[in-house]
């Protein structure tokens, strides 16, 4: 017996997956695809299907207009996939992106560059101690070319290129023979002194015979340079008028001087003479 029913024009099939689709829908329910309207008749609107050149309801030749074109409603997700989206979401909003932390430590220098500066740093204070405290508070003589402090003789340069000149030899500590002028001391600091030398022994004794600037007065060197080339010195203090201190010299001809250190830092050369040979 044959099926006199109507064919179902009304469900339309998904042209990717092939499921049914309901009426009025415009995505596949199974796989999400965009469904196009349906095909309707121009005669009594009903649908139509593709392929078709009568209209199955009123016989009319098909000239099919599309379904008025109806707002896209983007497609439902599946309630698994809904959890899982959610899910996702929550997550986010939990844990958001955190840039890399940012290191705190400072750098700092190696052990041994911090020893190292140390050493530095205590060498220059000892140096200080030693070098430029003295010079700065006066209690350091200065020195010149030719002085001699506590038996140290710096040699002139005229005594460096005599001892030069003689190979074989080392470099004798000498001064020169030849007497250089005097300095001009100011009133206030003015000490005297007298130098004498004995025609027998050669002995020189230098005297201090008294002056203004007595109490001012650190210390007295007394060097006698002697006819061999030898350089001898003497340091003491002034503690009372006719203070002396004697110095071997030779009974040719020898070189005394004098030099007075004060408490302010200040130096003076008080005596320079020589004592010539005599013959008879």
């Amino acid at each position: 017996m044959a099926d006199n029913s109507m064919p179902d024009n009304s469900r339309q099939i998904c042209p990717q997956c092939n499921s049914p689709v309901a009426p009025g829908k415009n995505f596949c329910e199974s796989c999400g695809a965009k469904i196009d309207a349906p095909f309707r008749c121009s005669h009594c609107n009903a649908p139509a299907s593709r392929g078709k050149k009568f209209c199955e309801s009123c016989g009319a030749p098909i000239e099919v207009t599309k379904e008025e074109k109806r707002p896209e409603v983007p497609p439902e997700i599946p309630a698994h996939n809904q959890s899982t989206a959610i899910a996702r979401d929550v997550t986010k909003s939990q844990h958001p992106f955190q840039p890399p932390p940012v290191s705190d430590k400072k750098k700092t220098l190696p052990t041994m560059t911090l020893a190292i500066i140390g050493i530095v740093f205590l060498i220059v204070l000892v140096l200080g101690a030693y070098v430029v405290v003295p010079m700065l508070s006066g209690t350091g003589p200065s020195q010149k070319t030719g002085d001699s402090i506590d038996g140290l003789v710096i040699p002139t340069d005229s005594t460096l290129q005599q001892a030069s000149s003689q190979p074989g030899r080392s470099t004798p500590v000498t001064g020169t023979l030849t007497p250089g002028p005097t300095d001009i001391v100011p009133s206030a600091l003015a000490v005297n002194f007298q130098a004498e030398r004995d025609p027998i022994s050669g002995i020189v004794t230098v005297t201090f015979t008294g002056g203004a600037g007595q109490n001012g007065v650190r210390e007295v060197v007394s060097r006698l340079t002697r006819s061999d080339g030898q350089v001898i010195t003497k340091t003491f203090t002034l503690t009372q008028m006719g203070k002396s201190e004697t110095l071997q010299g030779t009974k040719m001809t020898d070189r005394i001087e004098v030099i007075v250190y004060y408490y302010n830092g200040d130096q003076y050369t008080v005596l320079d003479q020589t004592f010539e040979y005599k013959k008879r």
